[in-house]
């Protein structure tokens, strides 16, 4: 990817690749992963040269128009952000495992596949009958569980489709996810 190389507020007629660019100005780029991570709350697994080389591989997935300096900083500072809320999502998601229980794969390999296909097949039948009771008891419930894990819209996505706040809907997820692990407990 060819870019203009940069002074501070100007642009000179010399073309540079990305990596190019990300070579000259490393060391400042590394002073932005670092204070970025020294913001957050939570420790990261990424050091700060590995959030300037995931800027970098994001940037370089796209096109990339740079204007000057700051315009540079600017985007591979926005490229470091969204790599520390992947991370984040990442860790949340292993930290709650989406509240589902997983089964170690010695047990499954001592199933014959026959068993094993019946047993999956009783706990989805059990997941479409609770679906349908929440569809009677609770209906707001249920078109959240619906948009977000059946058709597979963000919780915020959800939020604005159906007008309520994101945390109206984390909660009544977790509702949800209560409601149906309790029946599929009791058939275990």
């Amino acid at each position: 990817m060819r870019c203009s190389i940069i002074t501070q507020n100007s642009i000179i007629k010399n073309k540079f690749t990305l990596d190019q660019m990300f070579v000259i100005y490393y060391t400042k780029l590394k002073t932005i992963a670092r204070s970025l991570l020294m913001k957050e709350t939570n420790p990261h697994s990424l050091t700060t040269t590995e959030l300037v080389h995931e800027s970098y591989i994001r940037l370089a997935k796209g096109k990339v128009n740079i204007r000057n300096i700051k315009h540079l900083y600017y985007i591979a500072g926005r490229a470091m952000s969204r790599t520390l809320i992947d991370e984040a999502r990442k860790r949340k998601t292993i930290k709650r495992n989406n509240g589902f229980s997983q089964i170690s794969i010695e047990i499954v390999k001592d199933i014959p596949n026959d068993r094993l296909c019946l047993i999956v097949c009783e706990k989805l039948e059990i997941i479409k009958s609770e679906m349908l009771r929440l569809k009677k008891c609770n209906k707001r419930m249920y078109n959240i569980v619906k948009q977000v894990y059946i058709l597979g819209f963000s919780v915020k996505e959800t939020a604005t489709n159906l007008k309520v706040s994101r945390g109206t809907v984390e909660i009544e997820i977790n509702k949800a996810k209560a409601f149906i692990s309790a029946t599929l407990t009791k058939s275990i």
